[in-house]
């Protein structure tokens, strides 16, 4: 028997207050994945403020509908898609989906959205593997940036550019008002968001 009208409008509305508690969301593929290993994502993400939605497709593209934020992410409401909603814990969240990766050898990253924009898999690959690399999302608070997760929105080539950058900064200057990555928040990233 189908769902009633009002099952799916209570399915959409709530999908609304999990986006509107979300600043990533990441696509995946999870064919293939059993009940069981679905519940073990979902236990590894709840701690780091994580979520793992499925929801049929159209009811998605439904709540994210006019939504700014989330309605860039409607071409990957798609085959086998369950949406990994993540809030402020955007790296710990990654590192605990890519260890059930690794553990289950199942499902694939389709892509995500944040602020705005789709991300591509590499681009979700990126922003996870620069956030582990820097130990700490809340050490990347930059007062010249208008919010946290914008800085995740910079392009891979430009990301990569600015690490690349940075590394050299710090090796030129001994005498810099830094010399490692966790103390860089008082220095302002504007000389370094021109090289994209």
């Amino acid at each position: 028997m189908g769902r009633t009208l009002e099952e799916k409008k209570g399915t959409v509305s709530d999908l609304k207050v999990s986006l509107s508690q979300a600043q990533l969301a990441v696509v995946i593929d999870y064919k293939g994945l059993t009940v069981a290993e679905m519940t073990d994502l979902r236990n590894r993400l709840r701690p780091k403020g994580g979520q793992c939605k499925i929801a049929k497709n159209t009811l998605m593209k439904i709540a994210i509908a006019g939504d700014e934020k989330w309605e860039t992410m409607s071409p990957l409401c798609k085959d086998s898609a369950a949406f990994l909603l993540i809030g402020e814990d955007i790296g710990g969240a990654l590192k605990a989906y890519q260890e059930f990766q690794k553990a289950s050898k199942k499902s694939t990253i389709m892509g995500g959205a944040m602020e705005g924009k789709i991300l591509s898999e590499d681009q979700v690959k990126a922003i996870a593997t620069y956030l582990l690399k820097s130990n700490s999302w809340h050490k990347l608070q930059v007062p010249s940036m208008p919010s946290p997760p914008r800085l995740l929105l910079v392009s891979t080539r430009c990301l990569l550019a600015w690490q690349e950058r940075f590394k050299r900064l710090l090796t030129k200057s001994s005498n810099a008002r830094f010399t490692h990555p966790s103390s860089f928040q008082s220095y302002s990233l504007r000389s370094f968001v021109h090289v994209c």
